[in-house]
Formats: structure tokens, sequence, C-alpha cells
């Protein structure tokens, strides 16, 4: 399962939940078993960073992603 952001995708798996950049490069993977917060960096220049939840359940929808 793959969602889609503004400057990051996510690919969900059995084991693993990887987040990608917009260059397609890793920027962060944790166990679809475990719960973690895990901040992204949009831009480098930028001071914000975006909170995503990641459930141990997968339950992320494009919709949770995208605010």
């Amino acid at each position: 399962m793959k969602f889609r952001g503004l400057h990051f995708s996510i690919q969900i798996s059995e084991s693993i939940i990887i987040i990608y950049n917009l260059d397609s490069k890793c920027i962060a993977s944790v166990p679809s078993s475990s719960a973690w917060v895990i901040d992204i960096v949009a831009r480098p220049s930028e001071p914000t960073s975006t909170r995503l939840p990641v459930q141990p359940e997968s339950d992320l929808t494009p919709e949770m992603i995208s605010q």
C-alpha cells in the first residue's frame, strides 16, 4: 500500500513502514508492529515539520496523511 503527500510518500507492508522523500530516498522506516511518531521535515529551509502518527495496525488513510 502506498500513499503520497506533498513532500513525501509512504509505503506500508505487513512488517515495515517506509517513508520516502520526493527523490525516492528512504528518510525513515519503522516496524509496522510498533507505534511511533515520525517527524517529517518538508524542506530543510522550512522550520516547521509535519507530525505523522503511525498506528500499529497500519490504518492510515490518505486523508490522515495529507493533513
